[in-house]
């Protein structure tokens, strides 16, 4: 009965403590460095271990219809809305890319932040503030 009542609890202990069931973020649930599209927002926005943060820098009058679709063009990384292409571009960069291809993006764990190669260097995508201003003091 002990061994039983052993192996019961260790398999309680694994299935709840495992990293596997763990999210980072949540609505919806995503680990850091995840890159979903968020119908809700119609935003394509990443998990930086603790919020979703999105991409939207700003929107271009190019039309397009596929809704969560990424496009790499004119050196620039986008995606669509649903109706309007938007840029994810935010003026930074972050060093070398050189030897990846252009347009490859990835979640950079050192800054939190996403990041796409434009084949030189590459580019943060756009950072939400995350302070605020307090007028009362």
């Amino acid at each position: 009965m002990i061994r039983v009542s052993f192996y019961f609890l260790l398999l309680f202990i694994l299935l709840f403590s495992s990293p596997f069931t763990q999210a980072d973020c949540s609505s919806p649930t995503g680990l850091t460095g995840a890159y979903e599209w968020i119908s809700g927002s119609g935003e394509m926005k990443f998990c930086n271990g603790t919020n979703w943060v999105s991409t939207k820098v700003s929107t271009s009058l190019t039309a397009c219809s596929t809704a969560g679709r990424v496009l790499y063009t004119a050196g620039d990384l986008k995606y669509c809305d649903g109706s309007l292409l938007v840029s994810t571009t935010s003026g930074l960069t972050n060093g070398s890319c050189a030897g990846t291809t252009a347009g490859t993006f990835h979640y950079n764990t050192t800054n939190n932040w996403e990041e796409w190669c434009d084949g030189t260097l590459w580019n943060v995508m756009y950072i939400q503030p995350s302070f605020s201003l307090d007028f009362m003091s």
